[in-house]
Order: C-alpha cells, then sequence, then structure tokens
C-alpha cells in the first residue's frame, strides 16, 4: 500500500500542471478496482466458507438433538408398552387365580360332599 501510494504520489508530482492528467486516471481507476474486486471476492470466500461451517455445525446439532428426541420417545414408548404389558398379565393373573379358585372350591366342595353323603350313608 505505502508503494502505491508513493507511486501516485510520484504521478501527481510528473503530471502537476500539465494539462492532460486524465491519461492515469483509467489505468490507476482499474488497478483500484482490480484491487477492490480481490478484497471483495476474497472476503465473499471467506464469508462464505465461515457461513459453511456455520451450516455444517448447525447440521451436527441439529442432528444431535433428533437422536436425543428419539431416544427420549423410544424411551416414553418402551415404558408405556412395558406399563400396558404389566395390566395386561395383572389381568390375566387375576383370571387365572379366580378360575384356580373357582376349580378349588369346586373340587372341595365334592369332596365335602361325598364325605358327607359317605357320613350319612353309615
Amino acid at each position: 500500500r505505502i508503494r502505491t501510494r508513493l507511486w501516485i504520489q510520484r504521478i501527481a508530482v510528473v503530471n502537476h500542471g500539465t494539462l492532460d492528467e486524465t491519461v492515469y486516471e483509467t489505468p490507476v481507476r482499474r488497478l483500484a478496482d482490480d484491487a477492490l474486486r480481490r478484497r471483495m471476492e476474497a472476503e465473499m470466500a471467506e464469508a462464505r466458507h465461515d457461513m459453511e461451517q456455520q451450516i455444517r455445525e448447525f447440521q451436527v446439532e441439529v442432528d444431535r438433538r433428533m437422536e436425543q428426541q428419539a431416544q427420549r420417545v423410544h424411551a416414553i414408548v418402551e415404558e408405556r408398552v412395558q406399563q400396558q404389558i404389566d395390566t395386561i398379565l395383572a389381568a390375566e393373573m387375576e383370571k387365572v387365580r379366580v378360575m384356580v379358585e373357582e376349580r378349588v372350591q369346586g373340587r372341595v366342595r365334592a369332596v365335602v360332599q361325598r364325605e358327607v353323603h359317605a357320613t350319612v350313608c353309615e
């Protein structure tokens, strides 16, 4: 930058007092425009790279959160299924208990009736 400024200053000194200073205007403007364009392109490339990096980080975070959410939902579903299975199992166990109790009572009643009948017959 310093060299460029010095050269521009030298050109200004050389052309001081001449009528045709516009000879240098277009090349210097083109030089400045090119430098500005290169700087802007570099800044755009850096901004694009930073944005892509942020997008990748965001995608990783979204994926992580989605995985956590899926695990939570899976755990909730597992718990509900287990509760329903436990409820069904308890109901079936109660049915079996009632059925066994009725059979035992029926057999006890039959045995008692036979003994009472045998006692009466004797």
